[in-house]
């Protein structure tokens, strides 16, 4: 059977990850974003390579720094952070003195919201496995002076540990610790906590809101 040009391509980038990578990075890195997304092609390898890409942005008041393309980076510039009635509902629960695990905390967007709510006199604790997403995270706590946020590179399951963590094929904030559908997803293997091995580690005996 005779493939067609698109998959002919898409296979050399699995097979040579080492040119592709920057080359895929480098159309993206120059592609107009704002006028949608790139070709699919372009887009398969992004997803198969697991290229991030990074674009700073000033946001409902917030510097964050996230890839465009992503699912929620691409909303960031279009309409603002995303989920407006969590938003809401976390703005009016939040208090000084709380304690708060963000889990799953992508690039930090709810930890940023949760840390001006308390006028930054809460405590957040922000897990992100996904390597890139985790420095993207770091950075945008770092830049907008969240001094009560701890970023924390791991997971958050029954028990600590290893596992295999995969990662979404249209968006990283859907990364997962179940497997997903194509079985040909990318996987990486992060470190894992629980909650209990958490409390011990930052020595916190409360918990308010997750």
């Amino acid at each position: 059977m005779t493939l067609a040009p698109s998959q002919i391509a898409i296979n050399a980038a699995r097979s040579a990850p080492w040119f592709f990578r920057p080359l895929v990075w480098s159309v993206l890195s120059v592609y107009p974003y704002r006028r949608g997304q790139p070709h699919w092609v372009i887009m398969k390898m992004k997803e198969n390579l697991a290229v991030r890409m990074s674009k700073r942005m000033q946001v409902d008041g917030f510097s964050i720094e996230a890839d465009p393309y992503d699912g929620p980076g691409h909303e960031f510039w279009r309409t603002g952070l995303t989920e407006p009635e969590t938003r809401r509902l976390l703005t009016a629960l939040i208090r000084p003195g709380m304690v708060m695990l963000d889990i799953g905390a992508y690039v930090g967007q709810f930890s940023l919201v949760a840390s001006r709510s308390g006028n930054d006199e809460v405590k957040i604790y922000a897990f992100e496995p996904t390597p890139a997403v985790f420095l993207q995270m770091r950075r945008n706590i770092e830049r907008n002076n969240c001094h009560h946020v701890t970023c924390v590179q791991a997971g958050l399951s029954d028990s600590p540990g290893q596992a295999k963590f995969y990662f979404y094929p249209e968006s990283n904030d859907q990364n997962s610790l179940r497997p997903l559908a194509d079985p040909k997803a990318s996987s990486v293997e992060v470190r894992i906590e629980s909650v209990d091995s958490v409390a011990a580690q930052y020595q916190f005996d409360r918990l308010d809101l997750i």
